[in-house]
């Protein structure tokens, strides 16, 4: 099964029990053998992870069924939120699934 993912953040990129439920969610379903696009942000300075860095904590069990599209958390400016630009390989929609980013 083709599963989409949209979490404000995973740990350990983003501390909070919603972040920790989205990753174990992730590799659970992942290691059962489901393919997972997981949609995920980082907050502040904090750097966009490698895929290295996925692996190391997920494992290369449930890497191997699980897309990572990370980006940075739009801030707050005034009251509105900035523009929000998904990356460039969002825009034509995820490979895993049937769903689009518009």
């Amino acid at each position: 099964m083709k599963i989409l993912i949209l979490s404000d953040g995973i740990t350990p990129l983003v501390i909070g029990g919603m972040q920790k439920h989205s990753f174990n969610l992730a590799k659970q379903l992942a290691l059962q053998g489901h393919s997972i696009c997981l949609f995920h942000c980082v907050t502040g300075k904090n750097k966009l992870p490698e895929r290295e860095d996925l692996v190391a904590w997920f494992g290369n069990d449930a890497m191997q069924n699980i897309e990572s599209i990370c980006m940075r958390f739009p801030e707050l400016t005034g009251s509105s939120l900035q523009h929000l630009n998904l990356p460039k390989d969002c825009k034509g929609g995820c490979s895993c699934g049937d769903g689009r980013y518009g």
